[in-house]
């Protein structure tokens, strides 16, 4: 179960990881800009330092000096121990964390390995099947 509520403690190293919500700390939530709304639903659970971390689409809407601060976090939280889910469709961060790689096309496990192997096989799945990893091969001239 979760704390019932953040000390000062906490919203100063929220503060610190995301200057930019510091900077809107009297703004409410609802006003905050899509990305700045993300940042607090992170720093939030950042904060929290749980055990296992699920995030799906975690860059989605965030500039990108945010989201190398985001995985800058999720690295000291992997060191601290928590445990990493993250579904990301940008992978080249996500792998640096990665301990196992799972490949999904569709919904569907294509392939599973070592986030060493992952960068390759992550390229031949886009560019030897096209824009879309799910499109039929064309077929050979005849």
């Amino acid at each position: 179960a979760g704390r019932a509520a953040f000390d000062d403690e906490d919203y100063a190293r929220a503060y610190e990881q995301f200057p930019a919500l510091g900077q809107r700390r009297g703004q409410a939530a609802g006003s905050l800009s899509g990305g700045e709304q993300r940042m607090l639903s992170i720093a939030r659970v950042l904060v929290e330092a749980p055990a296992l971390l699920v995030a799906d689409e975690l860059s989605l809407g965030l500039a990108p000096l945010v989201v190398h601060d985001v995985y800058t976090q999720l690295a000291r939280l992997r060191a601290e121990g928590t445990a990493l889910l993250i579904v990301e469709q940008h992978v080249g961060q996500a792998l640096e964390l990665c301990d196992r790689v799972l490949l999904l096309e569709h919904g569907t496990l294509v392939w599973e390995g070592s986030p060493h192997d992952a960068g390759e096989r992550i390229a031949s799945r886009l560019f030897d099947h096209g824009a879309d990893p799910g499109r039929a091969e064309p077929a050979a001239p005849g």
